[in-house]
């Protein structure tokens, strides 16, 4: 059983998606304790976690019988709790509302990282979806090694810092979908677009290279296209994929899958508690955000373009 304190219950999310997800792992985790900077607010949620209330975030996490962080929303005392947990060696889940805080203090929290060892995991969204896990078995069972990654986006006027965050969402995911973590350029910029390529690489050696290319419809929602030896899968939405078989030069009937599984949030706050019980499950932590976001920098410097 793994005890875990929550600080910040601001975000409706809290209510909506996290406590049902806590609640279907109470075999396995139990809420020992809550903080929120509105003392009310934490009396309500302690009452619906059956757990006690805590006067402070520094007096959660020095609490003994607390093996684990979850910090939910942003309150006053912005990254403390964090840089808190971090120094006392404490693991911490945060979500992607508190990672944003973070922007320039980034490399600031890799450093206290490295000097610490400490754990800290940031809420991921396209990792978990059921459709990213059923797109890594269809490669592996049905259609073969990927042969090129297509991210259809909407055009729109979307301010740079959300710009910044799509960018590095789609590098990670395609990252895990891929199992292909080396990037190159190729070329220059398309327009309107981007391509990259994903290598796999031994002692030096290129294996085999994946484009990666992001294009601009004018369409309301995004779609993400995988390309394989024999056949493609369409990712739609995380319960969602339609996959289609190529055999012999035939085309088979699109399949299209609406997967029944559990959503998300509770298989990441699942692997983020086995691993604090000390199991080798990788989750998403500080390093990998931090390289999506780099990556992001290094190869996407302009905004989307807009459709004309």
């Amino acid at each position: 059983m793994v005890n875990l304190g929550i600080i910040g219950v601001a975000n409706p999310e809290f209510r909506e998606k996290f406590c049902p997800a806590l609640h279907a792992l109470k075999q396995k985790t139990r809420v020992s304790a809550i903080y929120d900077c509105v003392a009310k607010r934490a009396e309500l949620a302690a009452r619906q976690c059956e757990a006690d209330v805590c006067l402070s975030f520094e007096e959660l996490i020095r609490r003994d019988d607390i093996d684990a962080i979850l910090m939910l929303s942003p309150g006053w005392p912005g990254l403390l709790p964090i840089l808190s947990c971090m120094e006392l060696r404490k693991p911490v889940l945060c979500t992607r509302a508190v990672w944003q805080l973070c922007g320039n203090s980034a490399d600031q929290l890799d450093r206290l990282a490295q000097q610490t060892d400490s754990l800290l995991v940031i809420e991921n969204e396209y990792r978990y979806w059921p459709s990213s896990l059923r797109a890594r078995e269809l490669q592996a069972s049905e259609l073969g090694r990927p042969l090129r990654l297509l991210s259809r986006q909407p055009s729109n006027g979307t301010c740079a810092e959300a710009h910044a965050k799509l960018w590095a969402d789609l590098l990670d995911w395609s990252r895990f979908l891929l199992q292909r973590s080396v990037v190159r350029p190729n070329g220059e910029p398309q327009t309107p677009g981007w391509t990259v390529q994903f290598v796999r690489e031994r002692a030096g050696q290129t294996l085999d290279s994946v484009p990666f290319v992001v294009e601009f419809t004018e369409t309301e929602n995004s779609q993400l296209t995988i390309e394989c030896e024999t056949g493609s899968i369409d990712i739609l939405g995380p319960n969602q994929l339609r996959w289609q078989h190529l055999n012999n030069g035939v085309t088979h009937e699109p399949q299209n899958e609406q997967l029944n599984e559990q959503p998300g949030i509770l298989r990441q706050i699942d692997h983020f508690c086995r691993r604090v019980a000390g199991g080798l499950i990788p989750v998403y932590d500080l390093t990998d955000a931090l390289w999506a976001e780099r990556t992001a920098a290094q190869f996407f410097r302009e905004p989307f373009p807009k459709t004309t």
